[in-house]
């Protein structure tokens, strides 16, 4: 399943979705799209998606990050990738 992410908070509650899901023993793979999901692409599987998705090549969708783009924000945390597409896609 597959969602725009519009607010950042779009990500929270996939990620709620996903464990409330994977929690009932259905295997299931999500993420959000858009500049705002780039969260849920990169942390998805800690909450339940069996995959996730990073372009080898170019990008070709708004959000979408390459292998080594994937790797530096995954190393960098959560809450560390949060803070910095809240503060630069704030909403004035």
């Amino acid at each position: 399943m597959v969602f725009f992410a519009r607010k950042m908070k779009d990500n929270q509650s996939l990620f709620t979705l996903c464990k409330e899901i994977t929690q009932k023993g259905i295997n299931i793979s999500t993420f959000c799209m858009g500049v705002r999901g780039m969260l849920s692409r990169v942390f998805c599987v800690n909450h339940g998606s069996a995959y996730t998705y990073a372009s080898i090549g170019e990008k070709t969708a708004p959000g979408q990050v390459s292998i080594s783009e994937f790797v530096q924000l995954y190393k960098k945390g959560e809450e560390s990738l949060q803070k910095k597409i809240e503060d630069k896609y704030k909403r004035k």
